[in-house]
């Protein structure tokens, strides 16, 4: 079942909220629909742990009434029917069931992976199949009192941040968490520089998984000349960026498959080869190193 991402017609003047200061939102031009609020808690994980799966949660209130108490019922509700959208990666297909409907608002949930995974038929999903990159999708349709089925959401409802009003979904991707952010000891273990075994670099979060990292060349080029670089951890396997951050694509890396993170000790092995032929003549150079937090 694709998801739906549109509004029926008669909440098509939703559309207009997009350009609207959030402070005068309440206009005549909305006062036959309704939005719902979906508001995570401080113990909601964002995610299913790929790797944990018992370690997920999924923690999040839905109201209609915003953070500000502006009442998000311009028309009566009858009932809120809470969904769940489930993602299936390997075949790109997406699965729409019900998680409640709601007579009374708000209401807090504290869902485990398994309340979701058994909504679904076991055709559809399992704890066995649950892969990396699924993900779920909760948002609700309204039944109005007036008979109207109001399904979906608006695309005008994309500010999704905690200081706005349009807080109509919540998503729990499936993935890895990652927390590398810190200050390591990066000691070779196999560099073709032998005057410089050990140096102190940095990884500074750019996006969730995704780190800089202050230098990653073990002075490859000579004392003193780092080259930033940018990593990935997806579920404590390490891969590079395409380009360096500071040479862009003169400087080439590929990291080998046992570029790991430990998940006990948080020991980070770096197992890299030089794939530029444009700078430096380093294409087929290999460097080994381990970075151990500080």
């Amino acid at each position: 079942m694709k998801l739906q991402k549109i509004l029926s017609a008669s909440l098509t003047l939703l559309v207009v909220l997009s350009a609207c200061d959030n402070e005068n939102f309440v206009e005549e031009n909305i006062d036959r629909g309704a939005m719902v609020f979906i508001s995570p808690e401080s113990d909601d994980t964002g995610l299913v742990n790929f790797l944990d799966p018992d370690a997920s949660r999924l923690n999040f209130t839905v109201s209609m009434t915003d953070e500000q108490g502006r009442d998000l019922e311009f028309a009566p509700v009858e009932a809120l029917e809470v969904t769940v959208t489930y993602t299936d990666a390997s075949e790109g297909s997406t699965h729409k069931q019900m998680l409640e409907s709601l007579s009374s608002w708000p209401k807090t949930y504290d869902l485990g992976v398994d309340d979701l995974i058994n909504l679904f038929p076991d055709e559809v999903l399992t704890r066995q199949s649950l892969g990396l990159g699924d993900g779920f999708f909760i948002t609700t349709d309204f039944r109005m009192q007036d008979g109207r089925f109001l399904s979906g959401w608006s695309p005008a409802l994309l500010d999704n941040s905690a200081a706005s009003i349009y807080r109509v979904f919540v998503n729990y991707p499936v993935a890895c968490p990652s927390d590398l952010a810190g200050t390591y000891l990066a000691e070779c273990t196999s560099c073709p520089n032998g005057e410089l075994t050990s140096q102190t670099v940095t990884l500074t979060t750019v996006s969730p998984g995704v780190y800089s990292m202050s230098d990653i060349t073990m002075d490859v080029f000579g004392g003193g000349f780092a080259v930033a670089y940018n990593i990935t951890d997806i579920c404590n396997q390490i891969s590079v960026a395409s380009g360096s951050r500071d040479f862009g694509t003169q400087i080439a890396l590929e990291a080998q498959s046992t570029s790991v993170v430990d998940p006990d000790t948080g020991v980070i092995t770096m197992d890299l080869e030089y794939a530029s032929v444009s700078c430096c003549g380093l294409a087929g150079l290999k460097v080994a190193y381990t970075l151990t937090p500080q």
